[in-house]
């Protein structure tokens, strides 16, 4: 990056640091405890731009590349998790969008987006079939001029607050993943409805909603890409989402050891405070030791996604993802530990963030399939680093 590219920057980031600490920061625990998405607070983030740094200049937005898109997701996720969420899930729903819609549709949908009139959705897992995409059932049939499409999604994120969905269905059944397309949606469209979002104990106030296409026509022209060509476009944005999520994780890892390192220098037992007794200086050296090389794994797969998509970036964010999240839920569960029995209490944010931290290790992905990308890789082509 350039140093006027740098200074840029560093200006957008402070300003998000000062809406973070005056804007999100008092309300973080009151989104969690009541479980509504919060509309002032997001219009407000629209305001400040942070909806149009996902959206290209071209198009209304602020044109930001996805280094500082990513740590003003860390930074937001430093104090609430889900409104870290809120706003980077528009990502992975407008990446398929930029890649492949046409000109009338990016300046039909993209400036809303900008300026948080729209709020954008990717409608990809179902109930049989999350990271397995060519497992979905979601239909998408030939009819007259366009398609119509049958189906229940699940785990939509924003999904009761959306206005445009990306839409992941089968146009040919029996083609396995060369049969997936992707297509838009908007919310109002005859037999589109929100079924109900779901009760979970995670990144509350963001919605995770179920939803139902039961004849829902989608003209030719919101189609995305060719038919089949679904597959290809939410791989493509896979590693973005991965990225993302890394961020989220590294941005509660921060908090999380920052909390417990002033917990332990003002917090005194015989006779010192004690970050100064053996066991929890070794313990938080610890955490900041897993956290720094998280961060380090995810800066890197950043910078070599940025140079260009491969097998081996994708691998190295697998690898980002895993370390960020693991760092993520270790730095909670040890700094509730370093708390003792105050860390218990909801008034301290360890509980919220513990909870949010562990959907990390499941969203975009499970720790599991992240090993198995990775493993696959070193039987292939070795280590995915020279």
């Amino acid at each position: 990056m350039s140093d006027a590219g740098d200074s840029m920057e560093a200006q957008f980031l402070a300003t998000v640091d000062r809406f973070v600490r005056e804007r999100v920061e008092p309300q973080a625990a009151s989104i969690d405890a009541a479980d509504i998405f919060p509309h002032a607070l997001y219009a407000e983030a629209a305001t400040l731009g942070l909806c149009a740094m996902w959206v290209p200049e071209r198009h209304g937005g602020l044109g930001l590349n996805l280094r500082t898109q990513l740590l003003v997701t860390e930074r937001l996720a430093r104090s609430s998790a889900s409104v870290a969420l809120i706003i980077s899930c528009n990502l992975g729903a407008i990446s398929p969008i930029l890649a492949a819609a046409s000109e009338s549709q990016l300046a039909a949908i993209m400036p809303n987006i900008a300026s948080g009139a729209f709020k954008a959705c990717v409608a990809m897992s179902e109930p049989g079939a999350g990271s397995d995409l060519a497992g979905i059932t979601t239909r998408a049939r030939r009819e007259g001029g366009g398609y119509v499409l049958d189906g229940t999604k699940m785990w939509c994120t924003n999904g009761s607050v959306g206005d445009v969905f990306t839409v992941f269905a089968k146009t040919d059944p029996g083609a396995g993943h060369k049969g997936v397309s992707a297509f838009i949606v908007r919310k109002g469209a005859k037999g589109f409805s929100v079924v109900r979002d779901e009760d979970v104990i995670s990144f509350r106030g963001c919605p995770t909603t179920q939803l139902r296409l039961d004849g829902v026509e989608v003209p030719e022209s919101d189609r995305l890409g060719a038919e089949g060509d679904g597959f290809r476009l939410a791989m493509a944005s896979l590693d973005e989402d991965r990225l993302n999520t890394s961020a989220v994780a590294l941005g509660i890892a921060h908090r999380a050891i920052g909390e417990a390192v002033a917990y332990a220098k003002d917090r005194k037992a015989f006779g010192k405070p004690i970050i100064q007794h053996q066991g929890l200086q070794f313990l938080l050296a610890e955490l900041a030791t897993d956290y720094t090389t998280a961060r380090a794994a995810w800066l890197h797969a950043l910078a070599e996604h940025e140079r260009g998509r491969s097998r081996r970036v994708s691998t190295l964010c697998s690898i980002a993802k895993n370390a960020a999240t693991t760092i993520g839920m270790k730095a909670c569960v040890e700094a509730i530990q370093v708390f003792g029995a105050a860390g218990l209490a909801r008034a301290v944010p360890l509980e919220r963030m513990m909870r949010d931290a562990k959907s990390l290790q499941i969203f975009d992905g499970t720790t599991q399939i992240h090993n198995m990308i990775i493993g696959r890789h070193l039987e292939r082509e070795g280590l995915p680093v020279d």
